[in-house]
């Protein structure tokens, strides 16, 4: 994981789309959006699912990250309420500024 989080296991979910452009981006692949990476939404709760119990304990925390997660073309309330239901932790990777 990362932050507080750091050595915690964690499945990392990436949303496109970036204004920020920050220098230091590690993921600047993110930054356009593009249809033939896009997934729907429950196709990507379902590969957290699958992804969550390939080892030998259960990884229950979710980072969403980019891209800027935040970014107006992402739905990502509705999106966290979703991984909540299925009681994963959340964590909400941004940048406010370059």
């Amino acid at each position: 994981g990362e932050g507080v989080h750091i050595g915690t296991p964690q499945i990392f979910v990436r949303y496109q789309g970036c204004h920020i452009g920050c220098l230091n981006c590690d993921s600047k692949e993110t930054w356009e959006f593009s249809q033939e990476s896009a997934m729907p939404l429950d196709s990507v709760l379902g590969e957290v699912r699958r992804m969550a119990y390939q080892g030998k304990f259960p990884v229950k925390r979710v980072s969403i990250t980019g891209g800027d997660p935040l970014h107006p073309k992402n739905d990502n309330l509705d999106n966290a309420q979703k991984f909540e239901e299925f009681q994963y932790g959340l964590l909400l990777l941004l940048s406010l500024n370059k």
